[in-house]
This record gives structure tokens, C-alpha cells and sequence, in this order.
């Protein structure tokens, strides 16, 4: 509320008052001060007067100033046309004026400490809340719409515009409100939404009507052309309409008209405004305007072909639909009508006659029986070859629509039937053979295609069928599945695995004996794939493959090759190309013969004569080598005994003289020294014995191991406990990579565990880095051949090309002498070829080497047959 001050006048009577007292106290004052000081303090005092009179008219003329601030500020907040409302942090009202009162009709002193939100609508009080915690969150003005209830409990529509207002202490925890009586603009906004919405209604009513009128000229070109597009649905924008729109009134003087209804006549709309619709005719079309305009009256509405003339005097058709404009009272005030040019779908329809005379030239002599089916199951058109193939005319057809079911087959009849039943139903292309029995009683074999038919609008025309007579190609093909048979016949009474493939690598025939050999147990389904995908299980061929070049090049060619199904034996395998000369067709016929027993005979001739003169070098080597070494190995533990019993002795005088030495060094370093020499002497016996046996095991046949199930992941830390201490010594880091839960592997753990023992020794023994590495990983491959993959990794000094080709022969090693017999990497691929697997190398100079090594699992591809 607004405090009322004094009048101006009265605070200066006051003042005065006050003023003269205190004068009539300073003269008693000076009355009592003796001479010199009173004259000049009574001077000081004068001049202080002068200048307090000067301040008081400053301040009076402040006083009035502020007294005309303060009623320009009541007649502008008190008299202002909106209400002023001042709220405290909690919502309560501080201050409001006289209008904010009469807003919601309370006195303003019933205002003071009431809620503001007691004011407002129910529906609204989240509104009002989100506004008051934006203003004082922002801190900016803030303006929003709501609903407030007088006293009387009469709502109204109300603007507020907020802001943050600072107390009397200067603490911004108010808030000001300013609040607009927007009810009758509110009004006026709903009688605009309902005005707006009922024109909408309109607009839409009056496009659904001409949407109803456009599908109806639509339907009506289809049914006369059956290949005109549907007309377009009108638009809602009459000016912008492609259609032409032209409003008259009941003598036919034009009052609108639209840019497309003008510009078709070589007009613009005003030069035709008030003009006659006669304008658009000659003469000799005016009686069918006339008729029109009387079914107009009759009936409200007509819809008909009319002739037009444009300006320049050129005639031409149009499309017309005019309807009656009535009153409010239901009479009529005037005309509509729209127009469209069809003179593009006179043409159109001139040229469809002329394409149906065409199509029907082209369809009447085919050789094929051509026919077309509407949607209702009638024949829409039969070509006259039916005649040739069936015996009865289309005339026949068209009168009997069963007539094809009727002279089919027998044995046919159901499956024509069922197909004849998806054919109604189904939109997809369709294709099926069937027999018919002819009028002359002759069986004949016929391919019949039919596709559903569509218009350029996407209407279901219903499905056209191509008939053709395929007797002598069915005859042709029962006398290749006989030839075909006794071929197959003639393979499978072969006992070796035979495969005819095509040019595309595709399988044509396998025998009997291939079957068994790839474990294929149904042959039928490997006819038409690649053989490498049906015979290997791989989706790539076979890089070595021979095949190819043995199509191309005409000529026989033999290979042998480790077997595919078993490794451990050997295969010669045949390539006989067959078929044209000059290679545009020929396939090729692939034997596969088992020649392991023949291989094994010849390489155990060479080798039982091989090892008979070199068993008995070695066995006499072996001999004169071990029995000198049996006395050194015999005695070292003797000789560490004596020693060990000797030196306790040595120790005590060595304890009492300090400078004892013996053969010229400290008795400390000799003590080490001896016993070391002593270890040296046994590890040379040992590396003695080590060489003997490596001898041995190169001369004697080889049996092959026991194999069982072994789990890969147990044989390698049992490897690695083995060599972990001599790779330590040469290697900084070992990296292993074994997945968990590996599966079991059918092998000899005996030989595996020899395998990875000699490649992580000679990967260790090839360190020759600062950072010197090993890495062992283990995977499971994607087929069976490649069941186990293991790899040793090294980043040592790596080979060449050349000494690669040598690593796996007997005796060559690139270690320095006494380091290695070169032994250890024959042994690692004899072991590796008794698995049925294979060890491959990678290495560059300098960069290291990888040995990997790949053993399959022939119980995994039984498991992937079965």
C-alpha cells in the first residue's frame, strides 16, 4: 500500500518553528559570552544562517519536485489500466492498485497478505507456479496466460507480465506482477477458431466432393480406354488449381473464373468477367450446350463431354461437370462447373485403339498359345494357335471357361486344379508343365506361364498366360534320364571314386565309390554345387587345384597328393577331360586311386636299404662312442664323491691360511673352479648319449604311437615345464595365447609333446635381441583338416630362403658347433607326418620365424557328416 505523506507546506511551518526556537537559544547563548568572541561567533552563526536558508529553498524546491514525482506515480499506478500486484517470496500480495482490486473485485485492503494463488483457476495453478519459478530463476520479465476467479467466483482470461522486484533491504525476493483483462481478445480468438474451423469443414466438404467427381471421371476413361491415367484429384487452391473452375450466374454472364479455365480458352480472367458463356461455342455446338444447360436446371448437375472453341477459333473437346449454386433458401442463385482439356486423351485413346490393333496382329500369329484373363475369370483374349496345340478353337474356350481343365490329363488334373486355384489368388508369376489330352486324342506335354497384368495406375487387369508345346522336349528328357541311368549305372560299378565335373567346377555324377569316400551320405545333393564347397566343405577351391587348366588345355593329367580324407595316404589322383575338342564344353572325369600300400612298399625298399648300410655305421659309431663314455659317466659320480669328501679337509687349512692358492689362483676360485669342471664333464656325457640316441632313432623304422583323446591345453604346460628354465636364460618375455575349454583332440600326446618341446628350444635358442620374444598360440581351425593350429613365434635372427628349404633335412643346423646335431626339426616333421598333419615355416632374416603347426581331427568331420 502507498503511505500518504504530509503536505509540504505543513513540514515547513514545522521546520520553521523549530528553527526559530533554536535561534531565540543561540541569542540567550551569545547574550552570555563576553565581547570579541560573541561578535565573531554571532558572524559565524549569520553565515551559517545564509547557508542553511540556501539548503531549506533547495530542499523545498526538492520537496515540491518529489510531491509532483509522487502524484504522477499514484495517478499512474493507482489510475493505470492494468493491475499491479507486489508479491513476496512466498506468493503473498504486498501491494496491488486500484485496478488490480477491481480486476478481481475485492477491496484492496482485503487484498494485503492474501495468496495470489487464492486468485487463480484451479486448472491453471501448475501454470502459474512454473511461471513464478522461471521469473525468479531467470530473473528476466516473464510472461504467460491464465485463468483468474473474482470474488464472485466469475472467471476471466488474464495476461500476466512478471519480474523480480528488490525489498526495502535491496533483496531481490519479490516479485512484481502486471496483469492484463484479456477475455474479450480471448473471445475473440474462439469466435476466429470457430469461424476458422467451420471454413475448414467447408474447404474439406468441397474437396471430398471433388475428389468424389475426379474419381468418377477417372473411373469412367478406364472403363471407355482402358489405358488412360487417372485423372488427378483436384486441388483445394481453386486459383492454383490445374482444373478448370468458372462460377455464373443463372443467364450464363460469367462472374469467376480461374487461371487454368481462361488460359484454356486463350483468355485471362478479366478479359472474360461479365462476359457470356455462348463466348466458348460456335453455332454448331450450341445445341448440345443447350441440352447440357437443361439437364442442368432438371437435375442440378451434368457431366458430359462438351466442345469448346478458344480464341483463335480452334475447337476442341473438354470435360465438363457443372452444378447449381443455391441460396440460403435452397434456390438457385447461379453455376459451377469445371472444365478439363481432353483433347491430349482423345488422342491417347486414338492411339490405344490403334496399339490394340497392333497387339492383336502381333498376338493373332504368334506360334505360342497367348490368352488373357480379366479379374471376373473370364477370357479377355485367346490367339488362334490354342487350335494347333489343343484341337478346339478359341470360340470354345470362350464360351466354356473349363475347357482347359477339362482336357487335362487325368493324372494332372488335381495339380492343374490347385494351381488354377493360387493363380485367382496369388499375384506372383507362375510356371508349371502339365499334360492335356488334344481333341484328337493325343497326349501332349505343355509349359504354361501366366503373370498378373497391371495398368499404369497399378489396377489389377487380371493375368496373361503363355501356352507352349514342349512334347518333344519332354521326350528328349526322358531319353537323357535314361542315358543319364545307365551312365550313373556304369560309375557306380567302378570301384575307385569317380567325379564328372562341368567347365563351372560344378559337380555332374559321383559314383558310388566317391560317395563312400567323402562321406557323403545322400550323392543327389551334390549335383549342381562347386566341388570344392560339396567334396572339401570350403567355399573357395582348392589353390593347387589342376582341374582348370586340365579342361583347357585338352590333356590327360596325373598328380599325387596326400589324402584329402585321410592324410596319412597317399592318392594319385587322374584328370580325363572330356567332351568337345575345341573347349567350349568340355567337363572333366576325376579318378582318385589309393596308392599308399605301393608308396609305403617302394619308400620302405629305399629306406630298408638306406638304413641297412647306414644301421650299421651308426649301431659301430654308437658302439665305440658309448663304452669309452660309459667309463666318464661311470666314474663322475665317483670322482664328485672323493671330492666332496676331500675338500671339507682343504677347507680347515684354508681357514688358517689365508693366501693358500693352488695352481696359481685363490683357493676360493679353484674350489668353485673344480666343481665346476666336474658338471661340465657330466653335461658333455649327456650331450654324448643325447647324440647316440638321436643316431638310433634315425636308422630304426619308426613306430607310430598310441593316440587317445588328449586335451591340447595340459600337453603344453606340461612342455612348458620342461623348457621353461632354458628359455628363461635367453629370452626376456614369453607370450602364450591358449583359449580356455579347449576342445579334446583324437592324437599321440607323446608326439605332440615333442613337437612344441623342439620348436620353443630352437625359438629360444634363436634370441639374439635385447627384447627377445617367444610367443605360443593355439586355435582351432575352421574345418577338420585344420582342426589344431599351433604356432611358435620368435623375433630372433630368422633364415632365408635357402637355408629354409634345408631346416627339416637330417643333420643341417646353424648352430655353432657342438650346440645342435640337426636332428631336432627332422624328428619335429617325421612326429608332425606320423599325425597326418603338416608343419609350415615363415621367417625373414632378422625379423624372426614362425613354425606353425596343423594337425586335423578325422572324428570332427565324422561328427560334421553324420
Amino acid at each position: 500500500m502507498v503511505k500518504e505523506k504530509e503536505p509540504p507546506s505543513k513540514q515547513f511551518d514545522t521546520h520553521h518553528r523549530r528553527a526559530a526556537r533554536a535561534l531565540r537559544e543561540i541569542a540567550e547563548l551569545l547574550n552570555r559570552i563576553p565581547g570579541e568572541n560573541a561578535r565573531a561567533l554571532a558572524h559565524e552563526l549569520q553565515v551559517h544562517q545564509a547557508e542553511l536558508e540556501m539548503q531549506n529553498e533547495e530542499l523545498n524546491r526538492a520537496q515540491t519536485e518529489l510531491e509532483q514525482s509522487r502524484r504522477r506515480y499514484y495517478e499512474l499506478y493507482e489510475l493505470a489500466p492494468v493491475g499491479y500486484f507486489t508479491l513476496d517470496r512466498k506468493g503473498l500480495i504486498l501491494e496491488a492498485n486500484l485496478t488490480a482490486a477491481d480486476l478481481l473485485g475485492i477491496e484492496r485492503s482485503g487484498l494485503t497478505h492474501e495468496p495470489f494463488a487464492k486468485f487463480v483457476a484451479p486448472a491453471d495453478q501448475g501454470a502459474f507456479q512454473a511461471h513464478c519459478q522461471k521469473v525468479h530463476e531467470t530473473g528476466s520479465r516473464q510472461a504467460c496466460d491464465l485463468k483468474l476467479i473474482k470474488k464472485n467466483a466469475t472467471p476471466f482470461h488474464a495476461q500476466l507480465v512478471s519480474l523480480v522486484a528488490a525489498d526495502a533491504a535491496g533483496h531481490r525476493n519479490q516479485m512484481r506482477i502486471a496483469i492484463i483483462d484479456i477475455s474479450e481478445r480471448k473471445r475473440t480468438e474462439d469466435e476466429l477458431q470457430t469461424h476458422r474451423l467451420q471454413l475448414e469443414r467447408q474447404v474439406q466438404n468441397r474437396t471430398a466432393e471433388l475428389k468424389e467427381t475426379d474419381g468418377q471421371l477417372a473411373q469412367k476413361i478406364v472403363e471407355h480406354s482402358r489405358a488412360e491415367k487417372q485423372l488427378k484429384l483436384l486441388s483445394s487452391a481453386v486459383e492454383q488449381s490445374s482444373e478448370g473452375i468458372a462460377v455464373a450466374d443463372l443467364e450464363g454472364n460469367l462472374i469467376y473464373l480461374n487461371q487454368a479455365f481462361a488460359r484454356v480458352h486463350g483468355y485471362s480472367p478479366e478479359e472474360l468477367v461479365g462476359k457470356h458463356l455462348s463466348i466458348f461455342h460456335t453455332p454448331e455446338q450450341l445445341p448440345a450446350v443447350e441440352a447440357a444447360n437443361r439437364m442442368l436446371k432438371e437435375t442440378g448437375e451434368f457431366s458430359g463431354e462438351i466442345s469448346h472453341v478458344r480464341r483463335d477459333g480452334t475447337a476442341f473437346p473438354t470435360l465438363m461437370h457443372n452444378s447449381l449454386l443455391r441460396d440460403a433458401h435452397g434456390r438457385p442463385a447461379g453455376m459451377i462447373g469445371t472444365l478439363r482439356d481432353i483433347s491430349d486423351i482423345k488422342q491417347a485413346e486414338r492411339e490405344l485403339k490403334a496399339s490394340e490393333e497392333r497387339f492383336r496382329t502381333v498376338a493373332d500369329f504368334t506360334y505360342d498359345w497367348e490368352y488373357w484373363i480379366g479379374p471376373d475369370g473370364e477370357y479377355v483374349y485367346i490367339s488362334p494357335s490354342c487350335e494347333r496345340i489343343t484341337g478346339y478353337r478359341p470360340e470354345e474356350f470362350q464360351r466354356n471357361p473349363g475347357l482347359l481343365e477339362a482336357i487335362t490329363h487325368p493324372e494332372d488334373r488335381q495339380m492343374i486344379a490347385k494351381q488354377i486355384a493360387n493363380r485367382l489368388r496369388s499375384r506372383e508369376v507362375l510356371s508349371f508343365d502339365f499334360r492335356i489330352i488334344t481333341r484328337s486324342r493325343a497326349e501332349r506335354w505343355l509349359a504354361h506361364i501366366c503373370q498378373p497384368v497391371y495398368n499404369a495406375e497399378g489396377v489389377y487387369l487380371g493375368r496373361r498366360a503363355t501356352v507352349r508345346d514342349i512334347t518333344d522336349r519332354k521326350r528328349a528328357e526322358e531319353q537323357l534320364r535314361q542315358s543319364t541311368a545307365m551312365l550313373q549305372a556304369v560309375f557306380d560299378g567302378i570301384s575307385e571314386p569317380l567325379i564328372l565335373l562341368g567347365r563351372d567346377m560344378g559337380a555332374k555324377m559321383i559314383n558310388r565309390a566317391a560317395a563312400e569316400y567323402y562321406g557323403i551320405p545322400h550323392p543327389e545333393d551334390a549335383i549342381g554345387k562347386r566341388c570344392c564347397r560339396v567334396l572339401e566343405e570350403s567355399a573357395a577351391s582348392c589353390r593347387e587345384c589342376e582341374i582348370p587348366s586340365a579342361i583347357l588345355s585338352g590333356q590327360n593329367i596325373t598328380l599325387e597328393r596326400q589324402g584329402r580324407m585321410d592324410p596319412s595316404r597317399l592318392e594319385e589322383v587322374v584328370i580325363y577331360p572330356v567332351g568337345e575338342t575345341n573347349g567350349g564344353n568340355r567337363d572333366a572325369i576325376v579318378r582318385i586311386s589309393d596308392i599308399t600300400e605301393a608308396k609305403l612298399f617302394e619308400k620302405q625298399l629305399i629306406q630298408s636299404e638306406k638304413m641297412a648300410s647306414l644301421g650299421i655305421l651308426v649301431s659301430s659309431i654308437a658302439h665305440e662312442i658309448n663304452n669309452p663314455n660309459s667309463f666318464i659317466s661311470f666314474n663322475i659320480p665317483i670322482l664328485k664323491e672323493y671330492l666332496e669328501e676331500l675338500i671339507p679337509l682343504v677347507d680347515r687349512y684354508a681357514e688358517h691360511h689365508p693366501d693358500f692358492e693352488l695352481f696359481n689362483m685363490p683357493y676360493a676360485e679353484f674350489r668353485e673352479d673344480i666343481f665346476k669342471l666336474l658338471n661340465n664333464i657330466s653335461h658333455g656325457s649327456k650331450r654324448i648319449n643325447a647324440c647316440v640316441s638321436n643316431l638310433r632313432e634315425f636308422s630304426q623304422a619308426k613306430d607310430k604311437g598310441h593316440e587317445d583323446w588328449v586335451d591340447p591345453r595340459i600337453v603344453i604346460e606340461r612342455v612348458l615345464a620342461i623348457c621353461h628354465v632354458v628359455i628363461r636364460k635367453t629370452v626376456k618375455s614369453l607370450i602364450q595365447n591358449i583359449p580356455p575349454n579347449m576342445p579334446l583332440i583324437y592324437t599321440d600326446s607323446n608326439a605332440l609333446e615333442q613337437i612344441l618341446l623342439n620348436l620353443l628350444v630352437n625359438a629360444a635358442q634363436a634370441a639374439d635381441k635385447p627384447d627377445s620374444r617367444v610367443e605360443l598360440s593355439v586355435s582351432i581351425g575352421q574345418t577338420w583338416r585344420e582342426h589344431l593350429i599351433v604356432e611358435v613365434r620368435d623375433n630372433g635372427c630368422g633364415m632365408d630362403a635357402k637355408t629354409q628349404r634345408k631346416i627339416f633335412d637330417p643333420f643341417f643346423t646353424t648352430k655353432s658347433i657342438g650346440e645342435g646335431t640337426g636332428l631336432g626339426l627332422y624328428v619335429c616333421y617325421n612326429l608332425v607326418e606320423s599325425l597326418r598333419g603338416r608343419i609350415e615355416v615363415e621367417s625373414e632374416p632378422g625379423e624372426g620365424s614362425t613354425f606353425r603347426v596343423i594337425l586335423p581331427d578325422k572324428e570332427r568331420r565324422q561328427r560334421n557328416r553324420n
